[in-house]
């Protein structure tokens, strides 16, 4: 399935049995946050790993910004936007992720974002 299509769903929060391959964590399914129209951001079950799609073709990018155990605050952004690949990492610092919330906006700006929700 394309990536427009795996997030044409509307909807604020959803959890599917989406894959996440964060470098150096185990693969495993995550729960997800969509920002409708813009993008699409998640969190391992495992909560070691964070990653974010761009879902609109409109020259914003998107972040998935996390907080962990360990009281780092960081983001992951998706590098290419709509290209067809997404970003995704390990927690900075390490600790485990504990909430998230998905932003876009033009120039690495937060315009639109959701509320932080637990992970």
């Amino acid at each position: 399935m394309s990536k427009k299509g795996r997030f044409a769903l509307a909807g604020a929060v959803l959890t599917v049995p989406f894959v996440l391959a964060a470098p150096g964590a185990a693969q495993a399914h995550a729960t997800c946050l969509e920002l409708p129209g813009r993008a699409t951001g998640c969190v391992t079950t495992s909560h070691t790993g964070v990653s974010v799609c761009d879902s609109a073709a409109d020259g914003w990018g998107a972040r998935t910004w996390y907080k962990t155990t360990n009281g780092v605050t960081d983001h992951v952004g998706d590098a290419d936007g709509s290209g067809g690949s997404c970003g995704s990492e390990s927690p900075l610092g390490g600790g485990s992720i504990t909430s998230y919330r998905v932003c876009a906006g033009p120039n690495n700006t937060d315009r639109e974002c959701t509320q932080w929700v637990t992970a």
